[in-house]
């Protein structure tokens, strides 16, 4: 059984699940069963307070042992102070903005101005994107649906 895990704070932008959620709660959609863990982390203005260090260490767990981590807007500025950035492609909001709010950002060299990233696993984009990434990568729909779906 796939496990997904997505991390509830403060702040953070809810609606950036909404385009995933009805994909994951949908058996008669998947065609293989993964057991691989995906985390999913999207934007909130928090990411840097000290209470989000736990889940900030499974994120560096979870790519460890090639799980997927799904990174959108601010929390990819969280994985920058990891020093995760600094070996892999990545996007987030605009470049400048980017390097206003993020701490001590170094990886510009790692910075595509793109939609979307996908370096190995960890997945950096858009909310809708990231969705039909995810949903793509692990083969979880019938590639016909699930482009049906997202050209909607």
């Amino acid at each position: 059984m796939k496990q997904v895990y997505i991390y509830i704070m403060d702040t953070m932008s809810d609606w950036q699940y909404a385009h995933l959620l009805p994909l994951l709660n949908n058996d008669s959609f998947y065609k293989v069963d993964h057991d691989k863990i995906e985390l999913k982390m999207v934007g909130a203005d928090t990411w840097h307070d000290k209470k989000h260090k736990d889940i900030l260490s499974l994120t560096e767990k979870v790519l460890l042992e090639n799980g997927a981590v799904v990174s959108i807007c601010a929390s990819v500025g969280a994985l920058n102070s990891l020093g995760i950035l600094e070996t892999r492609k990545h996007i987030s909001n605009e470049l400048y903005f980017f390097k206003l709010v993020s701490v001590q950002y170094v990886s510009e060299s790692n910075y595509l101005d793109q939609h979307l990233v996908v370096d190995g696993n960890l997945i950096t984009a858009s909310a809708l994107l990231v969705a039909y990434t995810l949903v793509a990568k692990f083969n979880m729909i019938d590639l016909d649906i699930l482009d049906a779906w997202y050209h909607y």
